[in-house]
């Protein structure tokens, strides 16, 4: 069983693991997780990468990484709760750990 990702620093860390260290995020903790959005530098904001950024959310107790759409990040943080407490699918991608799918030849 994964340690929960309790503080910032923790979630930080784990961010960092997955998109590497080049790469700062703004941090929102919700009840289940923290939710992310990656801060641009000058350069990709005046290259237009700001206009549909979206959100990633990481799962405080499994360490799952899922991408969220382009919503303020707080709203991504109720939605994502509110599927946790409903026993829901998660409203987004897992990007991390990857999915694999076996075929069979």
């Amino acid at each position: 069983m994964p340690e929960p990702i309790l503080t910032r620093e923790q979630a930080n860390l784990s961010l960092a693991k997955v998109f590497g260290q080049g790469r700062e995020f703004l941090t929102i903790e919700t009840r289940h997780g923290w939710v992310a959005q990656a801060i641009l530098s000058s350069t990709e904001l005046a290259a237009g990468m700001g206009l549909g950024l979206g959100n990633y959310v990481l799962n405080k107790h499994t360490g799952v990484i899922t991408a969220h759409r382009s919503l303020p990040p707080d709203l991504i943080g109720e939605e994502f709760d509110q599927a946790i407490e409903a026993g829901r699918p998660v409203p987004g991608a897992q990007v991390h750990p990857p999915l694999r799918s076996i075929h069979q030849t």
